[in-house]
């Protein structure tokens, strides 16, 4: 069988039932939701960056310093998500992670750090990271990042009520 004329006619739009995570990433066009975002980096560089850059998206930013500062602005204040560098003193990311996990059920934490190591990454996603960005990295593949993150955990969510309604 050949393709049908439909992929021709129309190749930039999925077919229905084909919303596939490449489709949803691919899309360059920022949310019109104005997301707030807590952003931890103790160096001062790197957080100006990130803050400067996300606001300019449209977003509300946060920015603090250290590990410890970032738990208490988060327990404070009500954020979509969190960026935050691994390594922090105070509390480092692997701590803040868990601190706004254990705060706040499902946090979107996205991790950022210069020690790409692997053992890390993997470490910080089983602790539940929803993402993990090596520096340097541009400021769109950060924010590709947190909408993905944001996506599939709005997708967990959908996937967790539907599963209340069923049962």
């Amino acid at each position: 069988g050949h393709p049908s004329g439909a992929d021709r006619l129309a190749p930039g739009l999925p077919r229905a039932g084909a919303m596939t995570d490449d489709a949803r990433v691919a899309d360059p066009t920022p949310t019109p939701a104005t997301l707030a975002i807590l952003v931890a980096d103790d160096e001062e560089s790197m957080r100006h960056f990130v803050q400067r850059g996300l606001s300019r998206l449209g977003h509300r930013v946060t920015a603090v310093g250290d590990g410890q500062a970032a738990i208490a602005a988060w327990q404070q204040q009500r954020f979509d998500l969190a960026v935050v560098d691994l390594m922090m003193p105070l509390a480092d990311g692997l701590q803040v992670l868990r601190a706004l996990r254990e705060h706040t059920e499902g946090a979107v934490v996205v991790l950022m750090t210069a020690h790409g190591t692997v053992a890390t990454a993997v470490q910080a996603m089983q602790q539940g990271a929803a993402d993990f960005v090596t520096k340097p990295f541009a400021l769109d593949e950060l924010h590709l990042r947190l909408q993905k993150a944001l996506g599939e955990r709005g997708l967990q969510q959908e996937n967790q009520q539907l599963r209340t309604l069923v049962h």
